[in-house]
């Protein structure tokens, strides 16, 4: 029951910790059903959670993101010295 007049609590903002793994699924391509599961939140809520907390939720996306950018860029250098050191003169020639 509602009184009049009441007002809805606020919710409890999620732990940073989660909020930080939410950014770096949905950088990484995640769902947003996958996000929750691995948050353990329902989707719905962990769907909101960039509208609720705006400023957290960029600062984070955009630090995960960078990392992702990083991680690519460096699995990338791996492969094409993997590939010209390549013993097969094919491999390393394409």
């Amino acid at each position: 029951i509602r009184l009049p007049g009441a007002v809805m609590p606020t919710p409890k903002p999620p732990p940073d910790h989660l909020l930080a793994k939410a950014a770096e699924l949905r950088a990484g391509g995640a769902s947003w059903d996958a996000v929750a599961t691995q948050v353990g939140r329902a989707a719905d809520t962990v769907r909101r959670w960039p509208a609720a907390y705006p400023a957290a939720w960029k600062k984070l996306l955009r630090a995960a993101e960078r990392q992702l950018v990083r991680d690519a860029t460096a699995e990338s250098v791996h492969t094409l010295r993997r590939q010209l050191r390549s013993d097969d003169e094919k491999t390393s020639r394409e």
